[in-house]
């Protein structure tokens, strides 16, 4: 697997890192490191042009001197004998210099820290993590500050079940290759049987044919809070969502549960971006 982490030199980043470099441990996997620079827009005098251009250089030495350390340090850590690649970009756009980086580059996974959060920062909150989930095809692994490697023995997976099949098998190589145990959970609301939705949902695991797998259906509210007490009563070590379209008035005023789970502290969440 190729894994791509965005970095800004922070401390936040430095997890992310550090926790790709584990997972790339685990799997035999590619990292590659990218830091992307802001890409101001040209001066239309001439003496400003070559100013501004010296200041691009400069800046673009800064970031090659500051990934030394943390190459260094990354190269320690790696087992697998792949180098540590060092990409720097300009762009206006950080999340779309990043998708487009990915989509070039044969990227399968985007690894990427988050600040915890709670009360209402958790849904007003905005973050490079959030943005580039927006902008992805390509999943985002979205890592906690306090989140350790611990393999991935139990993925719960918080499905909404609309497109519950497809998802599966979109989910299913990456099930495949950290031998995971998928736990699929729903949460409906109390008016729904419980045991007709669990009979679905086993019925298409089946179909798809992923036998490390267990079925729980819960309800309750807000939605975000279930999905978070199911992944402490588990231990679960990672928690898969898939985002979906939302209308204008909802991206305006409400972020989706995917992006609120980007915030909770406990385990990362792999995000996938709903074809």
């Amino acid at each position: 697997m190729n894994i791509l982490v965005p970095t800004d030199f922070s401390k936040l980043s430095l997890v992310a890192i550090e926790y790709a470099i584990s997972m790339a441990n685990r799997i035999n996997g590619s990292v590659t490191l990218l830091h992307v620079m802001d890409n101001f827009v040209k001066p239309t005098r001439a003496s400003m042009q070559e100013e501004a251009k010296a200041i691009s250089r400069e800046a673009s030495v800064l970031a090659r001197q500051r990934f030394e350390p943390i190459v260094a340090e990354a190269e320690k850590l790696s087992k697998t004998g792949n180098p540590i690649v060092v990409k720097i970009r300009k762009g206006r756009s950080f999340s779309n210099t990043v998708r487009l980086f990915a989509k070039r580059n044969q990227i399968e996974l985007i690894v990427m820290g988050t600040k915890g959060a709670s009360g209402l920062s958790k849904y007003v909150l905005g973050s490079n993590t959030v943005s580039v989930m927006d902008a992805s095809r390509i999943p985002v692994l979205a890592v906690p500050s306090r989140a350790r490697f611990n393999n991935f023995k139990n993925i719960i997976y918080a499905a909404d079940l609309k497109y519950l099949e497809s998802e599966i098998g979109v989910l299913k190589p990456y099930l495949k290759l950290l031998d995971a145990t998928l736990h699929v959970l729903h949460v409906c609301d109390k008016t729904k049987s419980e045991e007709e939705l669990q009979n679905k949902v086993k019925s298409i695991l089946k179909q798809v044919d992923y036998r490390k797998s267990t079925v729980m259906i819960k309800s309750g509210k807000p939605i975000d809070r279930v999905i978070d007490s199911y992944v402490k009563e588990l231990k679960a070590d990672m928690v898969a969502m898939f985002t979906h379209k939302r209308t204008a008035y909802e991206n305006l005023f409400h972020r989706s549960v995917t992006k609120k789970m980007a915030f909770q502290s406990h385990v990362p969440l792999l995000a996938f971006k709903n074809k």
